[in-house]
């Protein structure tokens, strides 16, 4: 019967343990997103910083992450038709 009782205590210490254990990642992973924003945020105000100082077509602007105006793709625009399905029904005989 002893042998049985320290199997459950065993047992029972070694989820004590994981618990602890996730407890414990649970609060680095805070800490760690945590961390994330700041960068985050320091990251955009540096671009910001950058794209105002340089220009948003600028190789330093490129140096912080951002897309230099020349390495853009144009916006797709629709023609006035496309846009007014409505104007194209009311024109046709």
């Amino acid at each position: 019967m002893q042998i049985y009782a320290d199997q459950i205590s065993f047992v029972e210490n070694k989820d004590s343990e994981i618990l602890a254990a996730e407890t414990h990642i649970k609060s680095l992973r805070k800490a760690r997103n945590e961390g994330r924003k700041v960068v985050h945020i320091s990251s955009k105000r540096i671009m910001s910083v950058a794209k105002g100082r340089y220009g948003d077509d600028s190789r330093q602007y490129k140096v912080f992450g951002g897309i230099p105006l020349s390495e853009r793709a144009p916006s797709i625009r629709r023609s006035s038709k496309a846009a007014n399905p409505q104007s194209a029904i009311s024109n046709t005989p």
